[in-house]
């Protein structure tokens, strides 16, 4: 198994079944390989120095309609019954617009991270 990751952050980006000897044909730029037994979890796992490692939990909280602790850069989603809106945060703190009354999720994705998952409703 050919694990190729990004070499800024370790993110896995693809799994390739192949030769060994072929995994350097399979990298674009900015990525590099490692072999591996079986396969990791993307979702979950990263690689750092050369070994597959767990993703730390997302250090981001929601307060109010304020998102603090964000790791940066992180890309933000906002989903309601009524409307989606995602952008990228490039600072630690973040104001989130919420339009329609209801029930809202919040996601905090970010490189070498766990998915942050949030709750929120407007009166």
């Amino acid at each position: 198994m050919i694990i190729i990751y990004r070499i800024d952050n370790g993110e896995i980006t693809r799994l390739v079944s192949a030769p060994e000897d072929e995994a350097e044909r399979n990298l674009l730029p900015g990525e590099a390989f490692i072999l591996a037994e079986t396969a990791p979890d993307w979702q979950t796992q990263r690689v750092a120095d050369g070994q597959v490692i767990a993703k730390q939990a997302c250090p981001a909280a929601l307060d109010g309609d304020r998102l603090t602790g964000l790791p940066v850069p992180s890309l933000i989603v906002v989903q309601s019954a009524l409307s989606r809106q995602s952008f990228y945060s490039a600072q630690a703190e973040d104001e989130v617009s919420f339009t329609y009354p209801g029930d809202y999720k919040i996601w905090v994705q970010a490189p070498g991270y766990l998915t942050g998952e949030f709750a929120y409703t407007k009166a």
